[in-house]
């Protein structure tokens, strides 16, 4: 039988189940910094905007550059979801990294492993080389690090 509580009850207990899933999983503030500090490495690409790294289903969990709030973080799942439900039709497979272009700016998107993804920008159109290079040794060194935050204290 499954209990059904008011929406208000509902959003508490989910907010005091996530504060106490984040006291349990998150081993420390350094780890936080780490974290942010494996992001930043997108910083040196020319003309770089921001760089977000999200959970698959859009929750952010750092930010650099110009990027806050969680609509980078929405808009990188939304993105990899919609690109890979497009591409379905022609072939099914898992999109793994896009590369955008827009009249201004230039956008990399990629899965740092299955729960985690990277979204990086820059004002630079010509620089998709070092772009795709920085988000790749970004997402290497965060797929290191992202499971620690998932794994209990003793």
């Amino acid at each position: 039988m499954k209990l059904k509580l008011p929406y208000k009850t509902n959003w508490l207990i989910a907010c005091l189940l996530c504060i106490k899933g984040r006291a349990m999983d998150h081993k420390s503030d350094e780890l936080s910094a780490l974290v942010q500090q494996r992001l930043g490495l997108c910083a040196d690409c020319p003309g770089f905007f921001g760089a977000v790294i999200s959970t698959r289903d859009g929750l952010i969990l750092a930010s650099s550059g110009k990027f806050r709030g969680d609509a980078p973080a929405a808009c990188a799942a939304q993105l990899l979801e919609m690109a890979t439900d497009s591409l379905s039709v022609i072939a099914p497979a898992q999109t793994a990294e896009l590369l955008i272009w827009t009249s201004d700016q230039l956008w990399c998107l990629k899965k740092v492993d299955d729960r985690h993804l990277l979204l990086a920008a820059s004002n630079d159109l010509f620089s998709a080389g070092a772009l795709r290079m920085l988000a790749q040794q970004s997402a290497q060194q965060l797929a290191a690090v992202l499971p620690l935050l998932y794994k209990n204290e003793p």
